[in-house]
């Protein structure tokens, strides 16, 4: 815009208070015009403005000069939140706003490699929601969802900021927890998880008392892959569900042969 407006000052401020452009403290002799700049549902995303002389004011070089400008403008904004949106709902959870399963392989792949180059040690959790089948059945879709909701942030509220839990479909959740002394702090943890359920969940009138089934496994201790880990989580959880009278066969994946084996085992 400046260079079409024979180099005279223009500059952009959005909404979120950041400035773009060239914007001279002093403008004296020159007249200041804006244009909103509208985005693609309508909202304002800032304003466009230049500073210029008196008789240029109304001219159709200027006119067309910021028109042009506020659409790049808006066009430009309006990409990149869609860019910003779409890698978002790539790696995390509509539903719990936390990460997928997608996230979590990335970063429990980086915590391997991390853990391989500097000899540390993590705890690897693995929860399935016991009974959601019956949740579902007895309050609807909607209830069992708020319920998912509600446990998870119970989960994270357990947590240090260095841990990750993570969403991996239907009412399986995982944790990554870095930097774990031995097996016995992953177990501790574990135990900590699993009281947070003990006071139960008010969703629209009705009282569910929450339960899980969690499962662990340690690097190195247990294995050094993420295959091996998550199975060996898995299959722990399982055992676990089953010990508590709970069939597991039911509701296993059969993305993991590996955990089956080792149950029938």
């Amino acid at each position: 815009v400046s260079l079409q407006l024979r180099g005279y000052p223009c500059w952009c401020i959005l909404t979120d208070g950041s400035q773009l452009g060239n914007c001279r403290s002093a403008v004296s002799g020159l007249l200041v015009i804006e244009k909103h700049v509208i985005g693609r549902n309508g909202s304002s995303l800032g304003k466009l403005f230049v500073a210029t002389e008196p008789a240029e004011l109304d001219s159709a070089i200027t006119s067309d000069a910021m028109q042009m400008a506020s659409c790049l403008i808006a066009q430009a904004i309006d990409t990149r939140q869609l860019y910003s949106d779409l890698l978002h709902r790539s790696e995390f959870d509509l539903l719990t706003d936390m990460p997928n399963r997608f996230c979590f392989e990335k970063r429990l792949d980086t915590l391997i490699f991390e853990s391989e180059q500097r000899g540390g040690t993590f705890g690897l959790i693995y929860v399935d929601v016991d009974d959601f089948k019956l949740v579902n059945d007895l309050y609807g879709h909607r209830t069992g969802d708020i319920y998912l909701q509600k446990m998870a942030l119970r989960l994270q509220h357990q947590l240090r900021s260095a841990d990750t839990l993570a969403r991996l479909g239907g009412d399986e959740f995982a944790l990554l927890l870095p930097n774990i002394g031995g097996k016995k702090d992953v177990e501790e943890i574990r135990s900590r998880l699993a009281r947070c359920f003990q006071k139960p969940f008010l969703i629209d009138g009705e009282t569910i008392q929450g339960k899980a089934s969690m499962g662990i496994a340690l690097y190195p201790e247990d294995a050094i892959d993420k295959d091996s880990l998550l199975n060996i989580a898995d299959a722990d959880m399982y055992a676990i569900k089953q010990a508590k009278g709970i069939r597991p066969y039911e509701n296993l994946s059969m993305r993991n042969n590996k955990a089956v084996e080792t149950l029938i085992n």
